[in-house]
């Protein structure tokens, strides 16, 4: 179990400030579990979880970015065997 008696919302802040919102959210999360009637908590809980999804949903991307670029320098390549044996570069 985790000690929630270091969460405070201002280190919750910290780490949202530096993009660790996975910290952000549990620091977040456990001051609001204290205080659920705190429409401020409730909101900044809210705004780390749509960014934690948006990183997530960028992880993909990624993937694709480097496929793209393999398949660029694929063709770079061929494109200089091409040359090499005297056929017309494309």
């Amino acid at each position: 179990m985790t000690d929630t008696s270091i969460h405070t919302a201002e280190l919750g802040r910290l780490y949202e400030e530096q993009g660790y919102y996975g910290k952000a959210g549990e620091h977040f999360g456990a001051v609001l579990a204290k205080d659920p009637d705190n429409h401020l908590l409730k909101e900044a809980v809210e705004r780390v979880s749509c960014r934690i999804q948006g990183a997530d949903d960028m992880s993909g991307l990624t993937g694709l970015v480097d496929r793209w670029v393999t398949l660029l320098l694929l063709k770079r390549r061929v494109a200089l065997l091409a040359v090499d044996k005297g056929a017309a570069p494309r």
